[in-house]
């Protein structure tokens, strides 16, 4: 199985996005943290979720891809 260019850029750009959400999330209003039950979570608990979510998309992404192919 040969993976292309196209593949790999999409692959960066997934990254990319979901790598960006924590910032996203710091941008939140007060009024919308207020709604929200608050839970502190680890960093290395945030950072495998965010490998997770990221591992769960890749491997989506191929499996279209694939599907493109056929």
């Amino acid at each position: 199985m040969s993976i292309s260019p196209t593949l790999i850029y999409n692959i960066v750009q997934i990254y990319k996005r979901v790598s960006n959400l924590s910032l996203s999330e710091k941008k939140e209003t007060e009024e919308e943290v207020d709604r929200r039950d608050i839970v502190n979570i680890s960093s290395e608990a945030k950072r495998r979720h965010l490998l997770e979510e990221t591992k769960k998309e890749v491997l989506q992404k191929i499996k279209d891809t694939e599907k493109l192919r056929i």
